[in-house]
């Protein structure tokens, strides 16, 4: 599918980042890139009274942001090459699938509009354990919790984001390692990683 492009030049890409080493940031200045996608400048906006209401009297305003243009390693699962693309990825973490349209631009792909996220269900075994490390890493989890759950998994037990809560069952049942698995449980569950996985699965 990667392959085939539309008759503007435009790729289709299905596939994941990879982790950052030093990636530079792109710049976000529009003549340097010839994508078509048009920036919209900032406009005040004004509350209306009912808004008002809500914020005097305790309520939030939300305000939705735009993520900043990057430039990523970003691996095609479907043809197995790695490129560099330049574009607005609001899921960067390696266990996110993202699906994408680019195009050509200097040598990279630019990202037209924004990527279609899902959980990576490709993950073989070894594999998994490492998305796995990452995950529990970036949750905040320190070597002492996640080393001794690695010892004590299955060698040859899949284990993906989907079938983690399942897993960490498991590894409670044992009279030893309860209080660390509730642990693990409870600093996973407070993650913002965890709630967009779990959303996602």
């Amino acid at each position: 599918m990667s392959s085939l492009g539309s008759p503007l030049g435009d790729r289709n890409l299905i596939g994941y980042i990879l982790p950052e080493k030093k990636v530079k940031k792109a710049q976000n200045d529009d003549s340097d890139w010839e994508d078509e996608e048009e920036e919209e400048e900032a406009e005040p906006e004004f509350l209306d009274m009912k808004e008002m209401d809500s914020v005097s009297s305790g309520g939030h305003m939300f305000n939705s942001s735009i993520p900043a243009r990057n430039e990523v390693d970003f691996l095609d699962i479907v043809s197995g090459k790695r490129c560099r693309v330049v574009g607005r990825f609001s899921l960067k973490d390696p266990w996110w699938e993202a699906t994408c349209t680019a195009r050509t631009a200097r040598g990279k792909l630019v990202l037209r509009g924004y990527p279609a996220y899902r959980l990576r269900p490709d993950l073989q075994v070894d594999e998994g354990r490492s998305i796995l490390a990452l995950f529990l890493a970036a949750c905040g989890l320190d070597a002492q919790f996640v080393i001794p759950f690695f010892a004590w998994l299955p060698m040859g037990r899949k284990v993906e984001l989907a079938n983690l809560q399942d897993v960490l069952a498991e590894f409670e049942q044992g009279e030893q390692h309860r209080s660390l698995a509730q642990q693990i449980k409870a600093l996973v569950s407070v993650s913002g990683r965890w709630t967009w996985g779990r959303d996602a699965s």
